[in-house]
């Protein structure tokens, strides 16, 4: 999945929203930044995020967009 720079800055928007762990661990996953101390991920995150996106392979962001996808389904699905 190719994804715009427009998608791409929207996805920055969204992960914006995350708690800083979770968006860590997620960018980690899908190897968009070293696999490191997940504390100081989350750092990189508030000062590089925009540039991690995109900068980083179409295969990873689309694995990352997958999996947002379906937890936050989950997550609707067990709210209602």
């Amino acid at each position: 999945m190719n994804l715009s720079s427009r998608s791409k800055m929207s996805l920055v928007q969204f992960i914006r929203k995350m708690p800083s762990q979770d968006a860590a661990l997620l960018l980690m996953k899908y190897a968009m930044v070293a696999p490191t101390d997940q504390m100081q991920v989350a750092l990189e995150i508030e000062a590089s995020l925009t540039e991690m996106v995109l900068h980083a392979g179409a295969a990873s962001l689309s694995d990352l967009v997958q999996e947002l996808a379906r937890t936050e389904v989950a997550r609707e699905i067990r709210t209602t």
